[in-house]
Order: structure tokens, then sequence, then C-alpha cells
């Protein structure tokens, strides 16, 4: 993931840069001389083809460049291999290894950073991701000073519809779904119990198509909206239930598992580098890290095969 580089190595942070302002240094006779800085660019305006520049240090060759282009946007956290992040990439063809996580991802034309240096695909030649600057600007401060950064959960499990599914399900005389509506949008598999969802009164098989008064069409723009949402507000969700539009509301909230994974390593730390005796979180993240891949490959499978007669779809919990 984005590595964390200090001083004014590629991919540091300065204050003065978001500001779009110069740092500055003193030489021998106390004399300031500006530092440069390079600025942060909008990477909501990046289109596919643009040229861009990695910069890092990669098997520790310093200030190393490679240059590539925008190979793809808004690429979901489960396309690059990376479960339960909140953060839509960059695809690139721009080498990126090792040592360059944290450096930026550099606008050739305007010359200005528009991304992060992130991760690559395993086993796979020029597929490589960075996160959007404008991302890490909507977060770094609160980052730079320890606060946690909560993101919108409902509670609900989630597949992409299309007419194309609806009608496979529709044609089925045993199918247990019921008529489905033949559109694009997304179809809720499950509700979790006492979740917001749950109190909101959204019901499994309900159809999304709206969410904050945002169209949606596939489970990555519902999840992207949920996740962007403001905990604690409320949300408006338009479903399609019993060939009838209802519009509902929900108040997302924090999920267990973000408290958990926020607080383990206080925890962590006392017990083992302290204390010295195992913590009862590694027992427990040792049974989920073992528990949890396999209980993932079997709710696909299984409720896709309900669903859609053997096909598999990517589920996603929100």
């Amino acid at each position: 993931m984005v590595g964390n580089k200090r001083g004014a190595g590629a991919g540091a942070y300065h204050p003065s840069a978001a500001a779009g302002g110069r740092g500055e240094a003193s030489n021998n006779n106390d004399r300031k001389i500006p530092l440069p800085t390079a600025e942060f660019g909008d990477s909501d305006t990046l289109q596919i083809g643009q040229f861009v520049l990695a910069v890092g240090s990669p098997g520790g060759l310093d200030n190393t460049v490679t240059m590539g282009i925008v190979s793809g946007l808004k690429r979901s956290p489960e396309a690059v291999g990376l479960v339960n992040k909140k953060v839509d990439f960059i695809q690139t063809d721009a080498a990126i290894n090792p040592g360059n996580s944290g450096g930026p991802l550099v606008d050739v034309e305007a010359g200005t950073i528009i991304g992060i240096n992130t991760c690559i695909r395993a086993n796979m030649e020029g597929t490589s991701f960075a996160v959007p600057i404008n991302k890490v600007k909507a977060i770094v401060e609160d980052l730079s000073i320890g606060k946690h950064i909560e993101h919108g959960y409902v509670g609900v499990s989630m597949v992409t519809l299309t007419p194309n599914l609806a009608r496979q399900s529709n044609a089925d005389l045993n199918s247990p779904n019921g008529f489905i509506p033949e559109i694009d949008g997304v179809i809720i598999i499950k509700v979790y119990p006492k979740a917001p969802a749950e109190v909101g009164g959204l019901c499994r098989l309900d159809v999304i198509t709206e969410i904050g008064g945002q169209r949606v069409e596939r489970a990555d723009d519902a999840q992207r909206i949920i996740d962007g949402a403001i905990v604690g507000k409320d949300l408006t969700i338009r479903i399609i239930r019993n060939d009838k539009e209802i519009t509902l509301t929900v108040r997302p909230e924090v999920s267990f598992y973000q408290y958990i994974f926020h607080y383990y390593f206080l925890l962590y730390f006392p017990c083992v580098c302290v204390l010295h005796i195992p913590s009862l979180v590694d027992f427990y993240f040792l049974i989920t890290s073992i528990y949890y891949p396999i209980y993932t490959y079997m709710h696909v499978k299984i409720v896709s095969n309900a669903c859609y007669r053997g096909t598999t779809h990517n589920i996603k919990s929100l």
C-alpha cells in the first residue's frame, strides 16, 4: 500500500504544496531560499491515454522515473485485488515496483501530481495502480493528526443487475426470486439484521436505482456513493419493489469491523510489546484470516448460483 516517505524524497507531503505555497530553507548566511515544491493537480479531470510519469526508488535505485499512460480510471479495490479498501484507483502502465509506493504519479503535460503510486497486480506486466490525488487531498490533513477516517456502512450485500440477468431469472419457473425488473441497477441479496438498511426499510431483492440523488447502474457505483456518505446523515435511496418505485431514508454508520481494525494496534502493542503476552486480538485475527476467505468464497458461490443459475457475480457488502 501507500508508503510513508519522509523528508524531501519522492512523494513527501509538504503542507505548503497543498496550499500552493513554497517552503523555505536557510543557507550558512541565514538567508532564506525558497524550496521547490510540486503542485497537486486535479485527478478528476484525467482521461485514458494521458501520459504520466511514476517517480520513486524501486529496489533502492533513487530518483527513478518511468513513463506510461493512464490505462484505466475508477478501478474498484476488488478489481485491483485489495479487498475492503475504500478508494477507486488510477490504472497505468508506467512501471511501478517495490520502492515506488508513496512516490508521485505525475501528469506529463501539466507537471502536476495526480496520484500516489500504490501497488501492482501480481503476475501481470504493465498493470500498476495509484491513489487519485483528490482522494489524498481530502483526507491527508485528518491523517496527519491521527484522525480516524470513517466510511459509510448500511449493512447490505448486493450485485449488479442487468436486463439480461433479470430475464434469465424470470425465465426460470422454479426461481425463488419472483419477478425481477429487467433494468440496469443493483439488486440487494442480503440485508443484515439491525443494520441501518434494515432500520430504513430495505429488503432482499429490492432493486436500487438511485442513491443520494445519483443514478446507480452497478454495484461499484453504490459502493462509491455509500463509502463517501457522511456517517450519521440521512441518505435517500430510490428502489423498485413489486413494480413500484419507493424512496427510503437510510442513515449510514461506522461498521463494527472498522472499529476492530482501528483499535487493533491499541490492543496489540500493550499486550505483546509491553506485557509480552499474546493478545486475544491476535487469536481473533488468526481465526478470521482463515475463516473469512472461505466464508466469502462460499457466500458468493451459493448466493450467485441461487440467483442467476450458476453464474458467479461480484457481491458488494456495504
